[in-house]
């Protein structure tokens, strides 16, 4: 019985629950999308997952209570979001799409 048990008290003991990405992660991959500026080739694997989402996120939300003037793009989106979470460390709990949704409400509220 030992046999069988063992291997099944190992496996439990290195699963560990998945930690849920928070805005304080999105503020860290900021920093990081921060540093190419706003030239593409530079962007590391965090900057690009930081570009990817928000822009993602601000293309597809369909309940949309925010309205992206025209001529806004992925980077100067991104850019807007990644500023609002670095200027408001008491909402890094949150989860992210919360974050990205109110940086994009404070800053293109719909009217």
């Amino acid at each position: 019985m030992n046999k069988v048990l063992l291997p099944i008290v190992l496996l439990l003991a290195m699963a560990s629950p998945a930690k849920a990405l928070n805005c304080g992660d999105l503020a860290d991959w900021y920093r990081e999308f921060a540093k190419s500026g706003d030239d593409t080739s530079k962007v590391s694997s965090f900057s690009a997952l930081f570009l990817g989402y928000t822009w993602g996120y601000a293309d597809g939300d369909a309940g949309r209570n925010y309205a992206i003037p025209p001529g806004v793009g992925a980077m100067q989106c991104a850019h807007v979001v990644g500023k609002f979470i670095r200027d408001n460390p008491q909402l890094w709990h949150l989860e992210i799409p919360d974050c990205v949704h109110r940086a994009l409400i404070a800053t293109w509220p719909k009217k």
